[in-house]
């Protein structure tokens, strides 16, 4: 299916049909084109993930596996990078992956207590 990862619509009809698990590689992915046009990637990375982890919640998917990148850290430091490095993006993109990392946090915990922290 081709379609807007923000549109609830295209994610309803792609989601209908009952899948347990996601894979998410939609992104605007380029550095140089997140710093041309900041609103798109931010739609597409950030507004298109939430959306998704939405959608996905209401259509009972269990798992999602997310494209992130080393652009959420910044600056190298080490040889490698691990799950424990700290967030220090440097570009709208790897801004943008960052969220996305955090609101797969948020949604991977317990509906009742996601409800409790938004009320």
């Amino acid at each position: 299916m081709i379609g807007d990862i923000a549109d609830s619509e295209v994610l309803e009809r792609a989601l209908d049909g009952g899948f347990d698990s996601i894979v998410h590689l939609a992104a605007v992915t380029s550095v140089l084109r997140s710093l041309e046009q900041p609103e798109l990637t931010f739609a597409t990375n950030v507004i298109g993930t939430n959306a998704l982890l939405a959608a996905g919640r209401a259509a009972g998917v269990t798992s999602l596996a997310f494209a992130s990148t080393n652009a959420v850290t910044g600056p190298m430091r080490a040889p490698k990078i691990s799950e424990a490095e700290v967030l220090a993006p440097l570009t709208p993109y790897g801004s943008t992956k960052a969220a996305g990392e955090m609101l797969m946090a948020a949604y991977t915990r317990p509906t009742d207590c996601a409800a409790r922290a938004s009320g």
